[in-house]
C-alpha cells in the first residue's frame, strides 16, 4: 500500500549516505522526494532515485535566499510539502583549541539549514493534513551532553542547536498543526563516513542506515497533533511497532556500540575519530 502517494517529502543532504536510505523509504512508499544537496562547487545532477517523482537540488546550506528558492522550486513542482527531515550535517571532531573560525562556522551551518528550512516550509507544511518536521538530532539528556561536549564540543553545539530548535519549534508550530520530532540512533550509522573514519569494532556493532528511516518513516504516520516535542530513538521506535531493529545490524553477532550522545557511549571505543 502507498501509504504516502501524493505527499511530498524534503530530505536535506537526501542524495547521500544516511540520508538517501530516508529518500529510498519514502519514494517505496509513494511521496514525491526532494533531495537537497550541497552545493560544494559543481552541480550535483545524477538523481540517485532515477524517478519521475524525485528532484535533486543543490544548494549552499548557509544561504537562506537558497533555501527559500529550494522550497519554492519544490511547490512548484509537486504543489505541497508535507514531511521535512532535517539530515544535512556537517561532521567535526576538533576540540575548541584546535577550531578554527572558517571550521565553526562551516559545522554551525547544521543549526542554520535546520532551523531556516523549517521556518520556511512551515506555511506550505501548515495546508496539510499531517505535516511533520522530523530533525536528525539527539536527545536533551545533560548527563549524556557533559562527556559529548567534553570530546567533540563543536559538533556536540551544532547537534544540541537542531535539539533546541525541535524544543522551541514544536510548540511555536503547535497551534499550526506542524509536529516537530527529533530522531537519533541506538547504534552508529554504517554510512561511508563511520566506515572510513573508525575502526571494524565499531562498525560491525552498527546498524545500517535503512534502520532510522524506517523509524523516521513510522514516525511520520503518527498524528501530527498528537505526537510533537519528542526526542525519540530509532530502535525504540520499531520496537513501539513491533519490528526488530537487530534485522538493520551490520553483523547480529557483533557486541552492539552505543551511538554518540547517548548515555553509556564508551568514548575509549570511539577515540579513532575523536
Amino acid at each position: 500500500m502507498m501509504m504516502l502517494k501524493n505527499k511530498t517529502v524534503v530530505v536535506t543532504a537526501g542524495n547521500r549516505g544516511g540520508g538517501l536510505a530516508l529518500s529510498k523509504k519514502y519514494a517505496e512508499n509513494g511521496a514525491n522526494v526532494v533531495m537537497i544537496a550541497e552545493h560544494s562547487g559543481s552541480i550535483v545532477n545524477d538523481n540517485p532515485l532515477s524517478s519521475e517523482n524525485s528532484m535533486v537540488i543543490t544548494i549552499d546550506f548557509m544561504d537562506e535566499e537558497q533555501i527559500y528558492n529550494a522550497v519554492r522550486t519544490t511547490v512548484e513542482r509537486f504543489s505541497t510539502i508535507d514531511i521535512l527531515i532535517n539530515n544535512y550535517s556537517i561532521f567535526n571532531f576538533k576540540s575548541a583549541m584546535d577550531t578554527t573560525p572558517k571550521m565553526f562556522h562551516r559545522v554551525m551551518s547544521n543549526v542554520f539549514a535546520t532551523f531556516f528550512f523549517s521556518k520556511v516550509c512551515a506555511p506550505y507544511l501548515k495546508r496539510t493534513s499531517n505535516p511533520h518536521i522530523i530533525n536528525i538530532s539527539p536527545p536533551l539528556n545533560m548527563s549524556a551532553a557533559k562527556s559529548a561536549c567534553e570530546h567533540h564540543q563543536l559538533f556536540s553545539i551544532s547537534k544540541y542547536g537542531m535539539s533546541f530548535s525541535t524544543l522551541g519549534m514544536a510548540e511555536e508550530f503547535r497551534p499550526m498543526g506542524i509536529a516537530v520530532n527529533s530522531l537519533w540512533q541506538e547504534r552508529p550509522i554504517a554510512t561511508k563516513t563511520l566506515m572510513d573514519n573508525f575502526d571494524n569494532e565499531v562498525v560491525q556493532g552498527s546498524n545500517r542506515p535503512e534502520v532510522y528511516a524506517e523509524a523516521a518513516y513510522l514516525i511520520s504516520l503518527k498524528r501530527a497533533g498528537e505526537f510533537t516535542g519528542n526526542y525519540c530513538i530509532d530502535e525504540d521506535i520499531l520496537r513501539e511497532a513491533n519490528i526488530n531493529p537487530s534485522q538493520y545490524a551490520v553483523n547480529s553477532n557483533a557486541i552492539p556500540v552505543k551511538d554518540i550522545f547517548l548515555p553509556g557511549v564508551n568514548y575509549e571505543l570511539l577515540k579513532t575519530v575523536l
